[in-house]
């Protein structure tokens, strides 16, 4: 009944008029072996995961360059080749490259919790979320477990992903936006950074496109796609949501921090993605809870 022929698949490894392409794994300073791996021409197709290793660093991705300058692809990225190339490993140092504030390493909050301070340019910025149950008043935060008083509340409260409370050794706490508002978290002398603040940061670090990458730590996210260069180790501690839900969602993938700016009804903030490298701008309800990090006055 005139049956016709499906057409040439283009894709077919087995069609000589198909390019294929190498990709050649170079360890760059680590140790371990590789094997080439073939691309089929227009197909997209993981990156074989990485199993070289180095005695004192953390691999943190692909790069087309040894000294980090070129295209970088992440640990299995999904790509397609259009060309035969070598990729290097890319290693770096887990504490990253950044010194404490001079005459100030440690600053203790108000419950008498101790955070190492790290000097990221010209700002002084404490190295790990806050996670007082206090105010610099010596008022106590409210701290809400249940998700429908955590939706229909208006007052500064906290709370620790999933209600554990052993999440703030690592994450620090969860806050809500009417918390930042009163101005009272950070411990004295410390405060929320502005927008501006935020901004002044990702500056220095080469611009938001590639500030998260030099910000985000080397473990505990789904994939480690960072340098920590900047040595301000944000881990993924995730999100409480607001409004109808109040769950917890995002640890390991997200990270998101709030900024004092703020309009009538949101605060603005700044966020992590495991698989993106910028620092990205955000406003978010004040009924989520989110992560403080504090700076010097």
């Amino acid at each position: 009944m005139g049956c016709k022929e499906n057409p040439t698949d283009t894709n077919d490894p087995d069609n000589p008029s198909t390019q294929t392409f190498l990709v050649t794994f170079n360890p760059n300073g680590g140790e371990g072996t590789m094997e080439p791996q073939k691309f089929i021409e227009k197909k997209p197709q993981e990156l074989t995961a990485n199993t070289f290793s180095h005695i004192d660093s953390v691999f943190t991705g692909w790069n087309k360059q040894a000294d980090g300058s070129g295209a970088y692809y992440i640990n299995q990225q999904r790509i397609v080749v259009t060309s035969s190339m070598d990729l290097y490993a890319q290693w770096a140092n887990p504490d990253g490259n950044g010194q404490p504030c001079q005459g100030i390493p440690t600053v203790k909050d108000i419950n008498g919790n101790t955070y190492n301070t790290v000097q990221i340019g010209t700002q002084c910025w404490m190295r790990e979320n806050l996670k007082t149950t206090q105010y610099k008043t010596d008022q106590d935060i409210l701290v809400i477990s249940d998700k429908n008083q955590w939706i229909d509340n208006y007052l500064g409260a906290m709370c620790y992903y999933n209600n554990d409370k052993s999440n703030a050794a690592l994450y620090g706490a969860l806050y809500n936006g009417y918390a930042v508002r009163t101005g009272n978290l950070c411990p004295q002398g410390w405060h929320i950074p502005s927008d501006t603040e935020w901004n002044i940061l990702a500056q220095y670090l080469g611009g938001a496109n590639m500030a998260g990458f030099k910000m985000k730590a080397l473990y505990h996210w789904v994939e480690n796609n960072a340098n920590n260069k900047s040595s301000f180790t944000a881990y993924p501690a995730g999100v409480r949501t607001g409004f109808d839900e109040g769950s917890f969602y995002g640890m390991g993938e997200l990270a998101a921090f709030w900024s004092s700016t703020h309009n009538a009804y949101e605060n603005s903030a700044r966020k992590l993605i495991w698989y993106k490298t910028a620092l990205e701008d955000s406003y978010y309800s004040r009924s989520i809870g989110l992560s403080v990090r504090c700076v010097k006055d």
